[in-house]
């Protein structure tokens, strides 16, 4: 376009994933788009507002007649005392010098900054945090403070070397929880984990209300993670991560941030393979939902969406980062997209993971395809530890680094087709209950009785049954909405169609437990066929159950009075060698002078399927045996005496390495 007489030239630079508006000075909008623009306009001042998935505001330009006026975004800028990671990212590149490794090209390293304000106690946060590799063993690393780089606040750089490969990272989390996820380390390549602590209130019960606890950890949902290979420049480390928190955002909140630019730079092969990775997660997770993942256009509602050649794309990212051994999230695209495709399958994708992925969608995507093929997601620690107690940190995927204390029940002979009847079957039970009841809110009291568990699978799966499309099966998208992997849920469906189909025996219902119908059931043993059930006024409370949980890794330390001995009773614990690295055989023993039959109720970790056991007292001694990774607290309660007893395993002087150190 001619420029006329009596204009400028305004020119602006909006970078990869960001959009711009242009307002006049009278807060009309004149323009707008992405990428770069230069267009003629009248002399004046205009406001040029800049929108991202992490970051909006305006800048005020000046055109004169005859000049070029040129605004290049740039993130806000944080106000001086500001702290905080998005403070921290600003001055990435000084940090990443400090922690650069002296090592050769070969090596690899992982690096954890964690920043922390002034309010939240450095030390503490440190002592949680560390790296494991996949045998469980914890690796050392070095700390460069690094006081006053970034903001207001505080920084430490925590280094690993390590062989490239998968590891687990732990901390303390904001909830007081110790949490896990997966890291990667690449070849030739540095990995970067910017994470930030910080304070916040939590509510624990405490009796017959809550209590408001202050807990200090690290925020797992403001992590940011890239990789650098060798000397970077300092534009490329802040493109990389602002390009990595937009992707973050849009798969958290489902926007949008992929422009021509971004395009651009993830097709290059030198790009980051973790910003590749995450970009990949994000196209799919919005062909998925049958939104766009580009922020130039739109899909139109009603409209088959063109989705094939974001797919395609998709594709391509993964196809070049072959040669890269990438955390599992890698393998779990390539089921994904291979579902999007229409059950295509690829023959060069590995058929199985065995430790979880890094991201949360990942995670749910991998239970889908377990779904169907029940092998895909192996049984090891880590695994069974986030099918039980995934934590909501979206978009990364953690969880409680101790909800796999328990040994985990046999794997059930359970194909695809059993598992998708089992499936059809509970929500076709769900669906009887729920039409026979002229109440629908007192059809889900009803099943409510069955347990929270099963409450859960009956209730997705009526409510999936509804609305799946042929195309897809109604077990894989059970597992996806549960984030539950095949097998988890083969067992979960076993369990509540046997008790769907108790309920709905409407006279064995009444007989069993009486017919008034909101007498809950307080506990089902099992799923077999001698399955009973226990009112709740059979069983005297615990008052430590009342109690305030004073340490969330181990609920029961604390509860039940901290003693071992009371009142001629004494708990203690003989320790069995099986020949396993990783289990321990724990025979738990109640001794004194009880009568024989007398009740003995044992509190174990939060993490076993079933955590409350009552036993009785046999010639002055009640027993009950385990089998466990790693030492907790059991609180134990005596009813008719009324006795509290504590019993901390990882405490007793005859406990093995295995139970101290876990």
């Amino acid at each position: 376009m001619p420029l006329e007489n009596d204009h400028g030239t305004l020119s602006i630079d909006a970078g990869a994933g960001v959009a711009f508006r242009i307002l006049d000075s009278e807060g009309s909008e004149v323009g707008r788009g992405t990428g770069q623009l230069s267009q003629p306009r009248a002399p004046g001042l205009y406001a040029v507002q800049w929108m991202s998935a992490t970051d909006s505001h305006e800048t005020l330009v000046r055109v004169n007649t005859g000049a070029t006026a040129s605004v290049v975004y740039a993130p806000a800028i944080a106000e001086p005392g500001e702290i905080g990671i998005s403070v921290t990212l600003n001055e990435a590149p000084k940090i990443v010098h400090e922690l650069r490794p002296s090592g050769g090209k070969s090596d690899s390293s992982i690096a954890v900054v964690l920043v922390t304000g002034y309010d939240v106690n450095e030390a503490d946060i440190l002592r949680d945090l560390k790296l494991f590799n996949m045998r469980e063993e914890e690796i050392s690393g070095s700390d460069n403070h690094l006081y006053g780089i970034g903001s207001e606040g505080r920084e430490t750089g925590r280094s690993y070397t390590v062989r490239p490969g998968r590891y687990l990272l732990t901390y303390r989390a904001m909830t007081g929880e110790t949490l896990q996820q997966t890291v990667p380390a690449l070849r030739g390549r540095q990995t970067m984990i910017f994470m930030e602590a910080a304070k916040g209130d939590i509510l624990l019960a405490e009796g017959q209300g809550f209590a408001r606890i202050e807990r200090a950890g690290i925020d797992p949902t403001r992590t940011v993670m890239i990789s650098l290979g060798g000397d970077e420049a300092e534009q490329r480390i802040r493109e990389r991560l602002r390009l990595t928190r937009l992707l973050l955002r849009d798969l958290t909140t489902g926007s949008a941030s992929l422009t021509s630019d971004f395009l651009d730079i993830l097709d290059q092969p030198e790009t980051d393979p973790l910003l590749k990775l995450v970009a990949v997660l994000a196209v799919l997770s919005h062909c998925e939902a049958g939104t766009s993942p580009s922020l130039e256009e739109r899909w139109e509602k009603g409209i088959a969406p063109p989705h094939q050649q974001w797919l395609s794309r998709a594709g391509m990212w993964l196809y070049g980062l072959k040669a890269i051994k990438l955390p599992p999230d890698a393998t779990i695209a390539r089921w994904q997209l291979d579902r999007l495709n229409y059950g295509r399958s690829s023959d060069d994708v590995a058929s199985t993971i065995n430790i979880p992925p890094m991201y949360g969608c990942a995670w749910r995507w991998a239970s889908a395809h377990s779904a169907e093929k029940p092998g895909a997601i192996r049984r090891y620690a880590a695994i069974r530890a986030a099918t039980r107690s995934r934590s909501s940190t979206e978009p990364w995927l953690s969880w409680k680094a101790n909800a796999a204390k328990a040994k985990p029940r046999p794997a059930r002979s359970g194909d695809a087709e059993r598992i998708e009847a089992l499936a059809q079957s509970v929500a076709e039970k769900s669906r009887r209950l729920i039409g026979e009841a002229s109440d629908p809110l007192a059809a889900a009291y009803l099943i409510a009785r069955v347990g929270p568990e099963a409450t859960m699978v009956a209730m997705q799966a009526n409510a999936i049954s509804r609305s799946v499309s042929s195309q897809t099966s109604l077990s894989s998208n059970l597992a996806s909405a549960l984030s539950m992997p095949g097998s988890a849920l083969h067992r979960y469906l076993v369990s509540t169609d046997l008790q769907l189909t108790q309920l709905l025996a409407t006279d064995s219902v009444t007989s069993q437990f009486g017919s008034d119908p909101k007498q809950p059931i307080f506990e089902l043993r099992g799923i077999s066929n001698t399955d009973y059930a226990v009112r709740p006024e059979a069983i005297l409370p615990a008052p430590g159950l009342a109690r305030l949980i004073e340490d969330e890794d181990d609920p029961q330390k604390g509860r039940f009075g901290g003693l071992a001995s009371r009142q001629s009773y004494n708990a203690r614990a003989e320790f069995v060698d099986i020949s396993s690295r990783n289990w321990t055989r724990i025979n738990m023993f109640v001794e004194g002078p009880a009568l024989d039959g007398d009740e003995v109720l044992f509190y174990l970790h939060d993490s076993f399927p079933k955590n409350v056991w009552r036993e009785r007292f046999r010639s002055g001694s009640a027993r009950l045996p385990v089998t466990a990774w790693g030492g907790f607290t059991v609180g134990i309660w005596i009813p008719r005496q009324r006795i509290e007893l504590e019993l901390d395993l990882a405490q007793l002087p005859n406990a093995p390495d295995a139970i101290r150190t876990r």
